[in-house]
């Protein structure tokens, strides 16, 4: 079920498959809903010794700190910390899943169905997809491309072409989650973009498209 561990500061910790990540997470807010906690009052310590006997405690204080978030309220009976959604991992758990069966969706159908799928007090936007997907607004339906920084070739060059490929002109904050690999001290990502791309204006909008259009 553990796609891999991963030695962080001394201490093991689990990077979950999309799927089991799902599961957990699925666990968690239905334990919510048998609670009948709203969004703005789940309880940790309770989620995570109950869940622990379904999952690996570990797996489940996990999945649970990375979707959840303290209100910075406590409990009226006891002051224990409440929790509640953090939407921007929430929205991005959903959308890997729902990007997972194909490369290209209808933008329209895909958002639709990624705001349908999510819990309530969570709202998705497609800001949200950075790095999981770009939308092509080039094209008549807009469309949603799976596009993850890993399917890309190392070699720069190739990378922008690969890029290009999706889509002809991208803004500087859709580019960086593909290209922050390949930057470094030395490498800068303002020069990167300098080399392999050239730099246009539409409708006030800074865009980047290939060095040499064809």
């Amino acid at each position: 079920m553990l796609a891999e561990n991963v030695q962080l500061l001394g201490k093991r910790v689990p990077v979950l498959e999309c799927e089991y990540e799902f599961h957990v997470f699925s666990l968690i807010t239905k334990f919510i809903d048998e609670n009948s906690w709203s969004s703005v009052e789940v309880r940790r310590s309770l989620t995570l010794e109950t869940l622990s006997e379904l999952e690996p405690a570990a797996v489940v204080a996990h999945c649970f700190d990375k979707h959840m978030k303290p209100t910075g309220e406590t409990a009226a009976d006891g002051g224990e910390p409440l929790y509640t959604f953090c939407e921007d991992q929430v929205a991005r758990l959903f959308a890997r899943l729902l990007l997972q069966p194909m490369k290209t969706f209808n933008l329209a159908d895909f958002t639709a169905s990624w705001q349908q799928s999510v819990p309530d007090g969570v709202t998705t936007s497609v800001d949200q997809l950075r790095g999981l997907a770009v939308v092509n607004s080039e094209v008549s339906p807009q469309v949603v491309v799976r596009l993850a920084p890993t399917d890309l070739p190392d070699d720069a060059p190739e990378r922008f072409a690969a890029l290009f490929a999706v889509k002809q002109h991208w803004t500087a904050d859709e580019l960086h989650p593909y290209l922050e690999d390949l930057t470094s001290p030395s490498v800068k990502m303002g020069s990167l973009l300098a080399k392999n791309t050239r730099l246009t204006t539409k409708a006030g909008v800074k865009m980047y498209g290939p060095k040499h259009a064809h």
